[in-house]
């Protein structure tokens, strides 16, 4: 069984790099089990952060894909003292998820084209029965896809409108995943990202 598995319960939240993240305070995380994604971590510090590249000791404990993107081909990411690696199928980018031998059935980790499906299917193998997700928009918000500061020296897989498309693709993924982590482990996934309370007024999503 997976070291990691089981060992929390309750609810906790998945910290993306949306730009809704901006108008979300920092006091909403309070009391909160945070799951970082890549460079959300520069929001807040998570309790945990999940990656599929740019793999390197954080001061928290990172958990990332064997292997760099998750893809099969790509050579493994660096192992460290506070690294966990766990083991995964091909990633298929914005094509199909491959669950064979996927947790709870086997002890690989679920990877799709955005890491955010890694990180809902590692919250609920730790336990969390209820998966608030913060800054997974899916859109461009006033015109920006990121929180202000989230790729700063870190090189961009996508330009602006190509990177607001393939966030549209791959939408449907997420759908798969927390269908699985419900079907699988009753946990629920909750998105907070298009209530931004009052903020909200005077904002354009697109």
């Amino acid at each position: 069984m997976l070291s990691y598995a089981f060992k929390h319960k309750g609810d906790c939240v998945i910290l993306a790099g949306g730009k809704s993240v901006d108008y979300i305070p920092k006091e909403f995380y309070r009391g909160k089990f945070v799951i970082g994604v890549n460079q959300a971590g520069r929001r807040i510090e998570p309790d945990i952060t999940v990656r599929k590249e740019f793999v390197k000791d954080e001061g928290v404990p990172v958990y990332a894909s064997l292997h760099s993107c998750g893809s099969v081909n790509h050579p493994c990411n660096p192992q460290g003292p506070n690294i966990t690696l766990f083991d995964h199928n091909d990633n298929k980018g914005e094509g199909p998820i491959d669950i064979i031998g996927c947790h709870p059935s086997g002890e690989k980790v679920i990877v799709g084209g955005s890491t955010i499906t890694s990180a809902i299917h590692l919250a609920a193998i730790m336990g969390f029965t209820t998966i608030n997700l913060v800054g997974h928009d899916l859109c461009q918000v006033d015109g920006e896809n990121n929180f202000d500061g989230y790729y700063d020296d870190v090189l961009a897989f996508y330009e602006k409108d190509g990177y607001a498309r393939w966030l549209d693709s791959i939408a449907w993924q997420t759908r798969f995943v927390s269908n699985y982590v419900f079907d699988v482990y009753g946990a629920v996934v909750v998105t907070v990202s298009p209530f931004f309370g009052l903020k909200a007024e005077g904002h354009v999503s697109k």
